[in-house]
């Protein structure tokens, strides 16, 4: 009780699919098979409604991907993450996103 529950996750859709899944098995290298698995990404109605269930009221919600700069166009030419690589949040919640809920 009082509690903060914290969540980062992908939203389950092809557009989920098609970047997190195959851009980073085309993009990185030596990705490991089954990385991300798309049935085990959840969308943000399921998971706010598990919240909901088990007594967590949603906070807020965050979209978050890779920033569009040198260091991640570095990735797309190297097939190798840099260390420089960053991700920043956004609205939108269509791939990755992050959920703060309370404890009521």
């Amino acid at each position: 009780p009082g509690g903060t529950f914290f969540a980062s996750t992908f939203n389950r859709n092809r557009v989920s699919w098609f970047i997190v899944i195959k851009g980073v098995e085309w993009f990185v290298r030596n990705t490991p098979p089954h990385m991300h698995v798309l049935h085990l990404f959840i969308k943000p109605e399921e998971l706010a409604k598990a919240c909901k269930d088990n007594g967590l009221h949603v906070v807020r919600e965050r979209g978050m991907r890779p920033k569009p700069n040198a260091a991640f166009f570095k990735m797309l030419l190297t097939r190798e993450v840099p260390k420089e690589l960053v991700f920043e949040f956004t609205e939108s919640l269509r791939t990755g996103y992050l959920t703060v809920a309370d404890k009521n």
